[in-house]
Formats: structure tokens, sequence, C-alpha cells
């Protein structure tokens, strides 16, 4: 029984540890293209399992103070924190989708931005797929 266990756990962590992203590079070409120099950009684009956006879904996250933020995505399922001065760091941690709060899970869960990030434009894209089976958001690495 626990080696079942032990096994069904390695086989988790491998999914996010370096293993399958389905959305891997589905950004890329936008994150080039929304580049402004003098404000960086993290986007989460929140999708159901069948990667249609979530339009009103509330994004929680917390700064480097700990300080909890929200912030909702637009029609396309867009949730878009600009940065225009100093260093950012952004934990995303749950999402809140028609009125059920998800825990956020994954390899990509914080982001760091930095005056070079603002200085150049950089614009980062990440993908929050639901998954209503496991009451759970899964975060991905999306450019």
């Amino acid at each position: 029984m626990m080696l079942g266990l032990v096994m069904a756990m390695a086989v988790s962590a491998t999914a996010f540890a370096g293993g399958y992203n389905p959305f891997n590079n589905a950004y890329e070409a936008a994150s080039h293209y929304e580049m402004t120099p003098g404000k960086a950009q993290l986007v989460y684009v929140v999708v159901d399992e069948n990667r249609a956006p979530l339009a009103n879904a509330t994004v929680n996250y917390y700064d480097y103070q700990g300080v909890k933020h929200t912030v909702t995505t637009d029609a396309d399922g867009k949730a878009r924190l600009v940065f225009t001065q100093g260093n950012a760091y952004v934990q995303i941690s749950s999402v809140v989708i028609g009125g059920n709060d998800m825990v956020v899970i994954g390899d990509d869960l914080s982001e760091d931005v930095d005056f070079k990030d603002i200085r150049e434009g950089d614009v980062k894209y990440n993908v929050l797929q639901k998954n209503s089976a496991k009451n759970i958001v899964y975060i991905y690495d999306a450019d």
C-alpha cells in the first residue's frame, strides 16, 4: 500500500519537475509583439480543461512583502500585471472561478521583475489551467 502511494507521488512530481507542459511556447509570439520598453508585464491566462478562456476569474497573488492582491481576467481570460518602476515579486496562490477558490500548483508559481525587465519591456506569459475533478489549477510557463 505504501509503495503504491510513494510511486503515485513520484509520478505526480515528475509531471511538474521538468516534465510535460502543454502550453510550452504557446504565447511566445505574443510575448515579443507586446514588448514595450519602460514597462514589464506578467500575463496570466486562465483557461478551463478544454483550453477555453475563463473571463471574470480572480487571480490571487502575494507581493514581496507578503501583501495579498487580486486581479480579474478580461474577456480573453487574461489577467495582466504591469510594472514601470522598482523591483517586483509575484507569487500566485489561488484562482477564484465561479465563486470556487482553487489552489494553484506547479513549478512557475513565482516571478521576479527587475529594472532590466522594465527597461527592455519584457512580457512573461503563464497559463493557469483549471482541473475541476481535483479542484485545483495548474500553472504552466507559456512563452
